[in-house]
């Protein structure tokens, strides 16, 4: 009990002694094979410490009778990929894994498992269900590919850029201030040569000027437009580069309100799904910067002209730098003004992200470091990150560790039972031992 204790206080961050704080709706913790010997007193040491848990379990009448009707529960079966829905995953932070294949007697137990208690010195023993393979292996790769977008990886997850041999592409376009009759313009490229290690980057740049009441620029995703989504044609770019259609506009006609409103539509087309960051802390961006502060804008609404999650970031000149958001530091903003009643920032729910320049920062501010004229802003990389010191993000409970059955030299008529019967209860302790390689590959190596 103690060692489950140590381990809980590692997963939340705190000393076993301290309370633990409130955790947020996506700090949930899955447990799986809690009705299991292990599984059942990590779940309890986690539900007395008040922290969030779910447990994934095949057979839920069994599971509500030993740990009550309340319990968070899902039915699903690791050995059987298609019962792992995504949905079941939503809010799961942390992952506890105490599945392990079932040994039992021969000759039958009883309710209780008596037999099993006393210890295979005194029964034979036979797999019961799935095979060793198919739970302590196979099984093991379907949960980890289950939860692998709601627990993360330690590296972060490449939005957009190009860095360690990954290249992920996002269709930016312009946003300007043309949509309030300002003359600024600017553009998203990619410079097949401008990265700090002279391969490919993206490139944010234009001229602003504060003429006819403008004074910014910026470029969002997604602003692509093509005619056969029912546009007018004569309103697309042949090349089908970016399009300006202004945000809000004063009613002309009914055919022009209708092209107008039919262009929204197709500006709606944010990321094609969600991206889910809840594993995440923060947005990291790697830049060359200009001495400038620019602006991320963060959408978790599918409407167009909707409150951006805000923050500005000051960059050096001629300097590549990583530049860290917390999700904590992003402000509510809708056209510069803080929105003090809008919702708590989701990331889970990411639709868009928005790169500006601008005159404005909000609610009256000014940005100090702008300048009318030509600017640009290479950006190699949007890296969603955790922050340091980590946690345990998903934990294995096996007993790989105690041997190595099959290596060179190995005795087996000196070892006890459980590791003499390694082949004759399917290789069990060989895949224990092969999904600790597994593991650590996924989450040590990445």
């Amino acid at each position: 009990m103690k060692f489950f204790e140590s381990l809980i206080a590692k997963l939340s961050s705190t000393p076993s002694s301290e309370p633990v704080k409130e955790m947020g709706a996506s700090d949930i913790i899955l447990v799986a094979g809690a009705t299991g010997g292990v599984g059942r007193r990590v779940v309890d040491v986690l539900r007395k410490k008040g922290l969030p848990v779910r447990v994934l379990v095949r057979n839920e009448e069994k599971a509500r009778r030993m740990l009550g009707p309340e319990i968070d529960l899902i039915v699903g079966d690791i050995a059987k990929s298609s019962t792992l829905l995504p949905e079941y995953f939503k809010g799961v932070s942390k992952v506890i894994n105490a599945v392990s294949v079932i040994v039992g007697p021969k000759e039958g137990d009883t309710p209780d498992r008596t037999k099993y208690s006393q210890g295979i010195k005194f029964f034979e023993p036979e797999i019961k269900g799935d095979s060793p393979e198919m739970v302590e292996y196979i099984g093991m790769q379907n949960l980890i590919n289950a939860v692998k977008t709601s627990v993360g990886l330690r590296n972060g997850k490449l939005l957009f850029g190009f860095q360690d041999n990954l290249s992920t592409d996002i269709a930016w376009g312009a946003l300007d201030d043309v949509v309030m009759g300002g003359v600024s313009e600017s553009t998203f490229l990619t410079d097949t040569v401008g990265s700090e290690t002279g391969g490919p980057t993206g490139l944010f740049k234009g001229t602003v000027s504060t003429a006819n009441n403008g004074g910014f620029t910026s470029v969002r995703t997604r602003i692509l437009l093509s005619p056969s989504v029912g546009v007018n044609a004569a309103l697309v770019p042949k090349d089908n580069i970016d399009i300006r259609i202004p945000v809000s506009h004063t009613s002309v006609d009914a055919q022009t309100d209708a092209i107008i409103s039919k262009c929204q539509a197709c500006l709606l087309k944010n990321f094609s799904v969600p991206e889910d960051l809840s594993a995440y802390d923060g947005l990291e961006l790697r830049v060359k910067g200009d001495g400038r502060r620019y602006k991320l804008i963060v959408r978790t609404s599918n409407d167009w002209d909707t409150v951006g999650y805000t923050t500005g970031f000051d960059t050096v000149n001629n300097q590549w730098q990583s530049i860290c958001v917390p999700f904590s530091s992003l402000r509510p903003i809708f056209r510069a003004k803080t929105v003090f009643d809008a919702p708590p920032f989701d990331p889970s729910n990411i639709i868009s992200l928005q790169l500006m320049f601008s005159k404005f920062e909000y609610d009256g501010k000014l940005n100090p470091t702008f300048l009318e004229g030509s600017f640009q802003l290479p950006l190699s990389a949007i890296r969603a990150y955790m922050k340091d010191p980590l946690t345990p993000r998903f934990v294995h409970v096996g007993s790989a560790g105690v041997t190595r059955p099959e290596r060179p030299g190995f005795d087996l008529s000196k070892q006890p039972p459980a590791v003499r019967l390694n082949k004759e209860l399917g290789f069990i302790l060989t895949f224990k031992l092969k999904v600790w390689y597994l593991v650590y590959a996924i989450y040590f190596i990445q």
